[in-house]
């Protein structure tokens, strides 16, 4: 096929991650990542590792992220390694300045909404679902389950 084996997990971790089996969406991204050499290798395990800390797998989320800054360093790679360092420390908010497609920041949004939730932080959470849904205005996956998690949110406010 035309889909390279490390590109696989793109697709097939988005339903392990709606059954809620996020330690198996955490470690179909974490094996593309780790199989992988493009830039979409370094998002998969930028996405693994926001996962992981879902999960309070910190050592695999560090693990992702340390990857990230290994193989896509700031000197050669604009922004990946800054960005998993920033996140490695805690610092969702980071993402926010960071020039991704917009694919890419929505579905990075809409999983830092997750992992906010997670940490019962839900102001944040829903900030990133905002910015998620903001950037993508075609409603793929991301934007549109974000929208969901919005309109709950005010359901029940």
């Amino acid at each position: 096929g035309y889909l390279l084996s490390s590109d696989a997990c793109r697709f097939t971790y988005v339903p392990d991650l709606l059954e809620n089996k996020l330690e198996q969406a955490a470690d179909c991204l974490m094996q593309g990542g780790e199989s992988g050499r493009s830039l979409n290798a370094a998002r998969y395990l930028i996405f693994a590792g926001i996962i992981y800390e879902i999960t309070s797998k910190t050592d695999s989320a560090a693990k992702a992220y340390n990857r990230v800054a290994q193989q896509y360093p700031a000197n050669r790679y604009c922004y990946y390694a800054t960005l998993a360092q920033a996140l490695q420390c805690k610092d969702y908010k980071i993402a926010l300045d960071m020039p991704y497609p917009a694919q890419f920041r929505s579905e990075m949004f809409y999983l830092l909404g997750l992992l906010c939730e997670a940490k019962g932080q839900k102001n944040e959470g829903l900030e990133f679902f905002r910015h998620s849904l903001a950037e993508d205005p075609t409603l793929s996956w991301p934007a549109a389950l974000s929208a969901k998690r919005l309109t709950e949110h005010a359901a029940i406010h």
